[in-house]
């Protein structure tokens, strides 16, 4: 019996919490983020898979706040032979939407947060061409998983 990663057991116990949320007050202060979380949760699960929490390589310096997706997606252009993952990690005890490159061997590289070994990690990965193709769609860096996913449900 395979152990069950903790980001996934979060997610799967938290969609119904945002569902019925949105079913209670769908135009109420947290809808979009619930909204959000009701989209991409389902895709995750669904195609994401969990990624092994590993030190930041040597050399590599901690990213700017607030832009792990930039930062992973810029990692991965530049490393073509990694996986750009977004999906969800666990710091703290706390779950965040965030995104990391990862190795051919699925180690995370979080070039984000101090202590990335800390963290567990589940996500949806990219390849390197697959994240520049969208990301000439986009136009900018940032999240793509919303597109992916809403994507999928049509």
């Amino acid at each position: 019996m395979s152990q069950v990663n903790p980001v996934e057991a979060l997610l799967r116990d938290q969609l119904p919490r945002y569902e019925l949320a949105l079913e209670r007050n769908p135009e109420g202060p947290g809808a979009p983020n619930a909204r959000l979380r009701v989209l991409i949760i389902p895709f995750v699960l669904a195609n994401g898979r969990p990624f092994h929490p590993a030190p930041r390589p040597r050399g590599e310096h901690q990213g700017a706040p607030e832009k792990c997706f930039e930062t992973a997606q810029l990692y991965v252009i530049g490393h073509p032979d990694h996986l750009y993952v977004e999906g969800f990690a666990l710091v703290g005890g706390e779950l965040f939407h965030h995104a990391w490159a990862a190795t051919p061997s699925d180690g995370v590289v979080d070039l984000r947060w101090p202590d990335p070994e800390s963290c567990a990690y589940f996500g949806v990965p990219f390849s390197s061409s697959s994240i520049a193709a969208l990301l000439r769609e986009l136009g900018h860096y940032g999240d793509v998983l919303e597109l992916v996913a809403a994507r999928a449900q049509s």
